[in-house]
């Protein structure tokens, strides 16, 4: 959703002379009112002069030519595109094409709009495009929509539209939602709704929630509800979570009320927990407890399990609340912390079953502390699990090693399966160096390799995993 706003932004920012007056209601003027005497021919001197050089262009070079473009007398705008598009160095025309259209449409973007149309080639249209159309709908939002639309169906002219009514949503819903009656296209007009949606919740968070209550259509101001919700959330937690409370659907509040304790986690996630914890438990979702044990990567051990002490009293959410941590920690590669978060688990089979996906991730990256660690566990149901996870993390590089390590499961079932599967996988990746190991064993039976082999044929016949 956000990814104009930022390509925009960032485009902003490249123009800085032009920013502090798109909004300016008077003739524009440009770079400060700087009029250097230069001709267009001094110009011309020194674009070919740059284009003509035999090293790499400079960024101070760049910079001095784009100033000559940003303050080139006004008349001269059209007769600098028309320079700027004959530059043949890449560096030179991705700089200053996109540039000297910007500063054209500043002052008559109908007329550069125009000229782009017979561009032939693809990219220096493309690139002379993006940033005119921008600057034309800064400039005269009225004058750039009217060409918007006037323009032949097609693909481009809804991408166009499109960019145009979300961009204009940023800073202007009202008019947004006024000019859409003009869209054919319905997943324009979804999109768009999508996204002024939001960015009206930012800006007036009642207007916003007036407007979709009074849409007729039940089904899309459902669908446009929590996007207001969500917008009004971007910029104040509390206020996004007091909003979705006050929803009358029960099952969209629930929705709403977890959905944005989740993302407010992300920023915050002490705060979240506790406001979370403060509301009834009927509108308490489970997964959101795992969201939280996700959204711990900034923490350390300790505040995490200060928070699981919090969630002590709600039955279940501190255990998969500390898996779910366990589970960030190992991703990023802190497989002592996630051991710390995992032992404390009153449940033995969660606490087990976090073991064996840790032994599994830890053996992939590093298998000797992995191997290590497990060999320090007491006999159990840790232990057991924690081997069969370590002897699937061995395998793709030491897959020998994981054979050796399968057969030090204590069940003789679990121990004849991880066997079978290990091998069959194996001998998928590698059947000569599987089968060369297989017949030099000399502790297996000739039943336990003779299952073996099945199990690798069966893998290879139906092409699946174990």
């Amino acid at each position: 959703m956000m990814h104009i706003h930022r390509i925009f932004l960032a485009w902003v920012i490249s123009i800085t002379c032009i920013t502090p007056l798109l909004a300016a209601p008077a003739k524009p003027q440009r770079a400060g009112g700087i009029k250097p005497e230069l001709t267009l021919e001094e110009i011309a001197q020194a674009f070919d002069a740059a284009d003509a050089s035999p090293t790499a262009i400079s960024s101070k070079e760049l910079t001095r030519l784009d100033h000559l473009v940003r303050n080139a007398a006004d008349a001269l705008c059209p007769q600098v595109a028309e320079l700027a598009l004959k530059l043949k160095q890449p560096a030179l025309w991705k700089k200053l094409v996109p540039q000297a259209f910007a500063e054209w449409s500043l002052f008559d973007g109908a007329a550069a709009a125009k000229r782009i149309e017979t561009i032939d080639d693809p990219e220096r249209k493309e690139a002379a495009w993006n940033t005119a159309v921008q600057v034309w709908r800064q400039r005269d939002t009225a004058g750039c929509w009217r060409y918007l639309v006037a323009q032949p169906d097609s693909v481009r002219r809804d991408h166009d539209m499109q960019r145009f009514l979300e961009s204009l949503s940023f800073t202007d819903p009202r008019r947004t939602l006024e000019l859409m009656a003009e869209v054919k296209n319905p997943a324009i007009r979804e999109r768009t709704l999508d996204e002024m949606a939001w960015r009206w919740a930012e800006k007036d968070a009642d207007a916003a929630l007036a407007w979709v209550n009074g849409l007729p259509d039940t089904a899309q101001r459902d669908k446009l509800i929590p996007r207001v919700v969500l917008g009004v959330t971007s910029k104040n937690k509390e206020a996004g979570a007091a909003l979705a409370m006050s929803l009358p659907d029960p099952k969209l509040k629930r929705e709403m009320v977890n959905e944005v304790h989740r993302g407010w986690s992300n920023f915050n996630i002490q705060a979240a927990v506790t406001a979370f914890l403060k509301l009834p438990s009927s509108l308490r979702d489970a997964q959101t407890f795992q969201h939280f044990g996700f959204s711990t990567e900034k923490l350390d051990v300790a505040e995490i399990l200060r928070i699981a002490d919090q969630l002590a009293a709600i039955e279940g959410a501190r255990d998969v609340f500390l898996e779910r941590a366990a589970n960030r920690k190992e991703s990023q590669g802190r497989p002592e912390d996630a051991i710390a978060l995992l032992s404390p688990l009153p449940q033995a089979q969660l606490r087990a079953q976090g073991f064996q996906s840790l032994a599994m991730n830890w053996a992939t990256k590093d298998n000797s502390p992995a191997a290590a660690w497990v060999t320090t566990l007491p006999a159990g149901a840790d232990r057991e699990k924690a081997i069969e996870g370590l002897t699937w993390g061995l395998l793709p590089g030491k897959p020998a090693e994981a054979m050796a390590w399968a057969e030090r499961l204590s069940d003789h079932d679990t121990r004849a399966s991880a066997r079978r599967n290990l091998y069959a996988n194996w001998s998928k990746n590698n059947a000569a160096n599987a089968r060369a190991w297989l017949d030099s064993n000399a502790t297996l039976s000739a039943a336990e390799k003779e299952e073996c082999l099945k199990q690798a044929e069966m893998t290879k016949v139906f092409n699946i995993s174990f």
